[in-house]
């Protein structure tokens, strides 16, 4: 009589092993729980993060040292700030965020690069305007002068 039921609880063993999380109504989780077939666990943010920051160490000691070092001979403080940002974010797991800054630091170094190839022709050029170009408008000029070739055009 009780097979059925030993055998929901063997499958449920099974799908759940190694879970962290599951998945269920508050009702269902609440029986599961009375039955003995869910363990609920408490975890304190100490431990949690703890836990995290040894898991994703790992992983950010393999990915950073993928990364070059920065060219401190044309790096200014607005372009070393951004690549920080994406340093902390990749050693911390957060690679949305290492995208986004990644992201900003190409449009800045587009941007420094257009500038100063500006002023050499015009050496009262104004940053400002420069501030205000889209992508499009920064690769059309990083084009014009020479800057980038076709086949940079067409990947950025």
């Amino acid at each position: 009589m009780n097979e059925p039921k030993d055998e929901l609880n063997k499958l449920l063993e099974e799908a759940s092993k190694g879970s962290t999380q599951i998945v269920a109504s508050p009702d269902t989780i609440k029986k599961l729980v009375e039955k003995g077939v869910l363990k609920k666990t408490f975890i304190t943010y100490q431990n949690y993060s703890d836990k995290i920051y040894k898991d994703r160490k790992k992983d950010a000691v393999s990915m950073l040292s993928k990364l070059p070092l920065l060219d401190e001979t044309i790096a200014d403080s607005v372009l070393t700030s951004i690549y920080e940002e994406i340093l902390v974010s990749i050693a911390f797991g957060i690679l949305t965020s290492a995208i986004v800054n990644s992201i900003m630091l190409l449009e800045y170094s587009m941007r420094t690069r257009l500038y100063k190839e500006i002023q050499k022709s015009d050496p009262n050029s104004e940053w400002f305007k420069l501030e205000r170009m889209d992508m499009d408008a920064l690769i059309q000029g990083l084009s014009k002068y020479k800057i980038i070739n076709n086949n940079d055009k067409k990947s950025l």
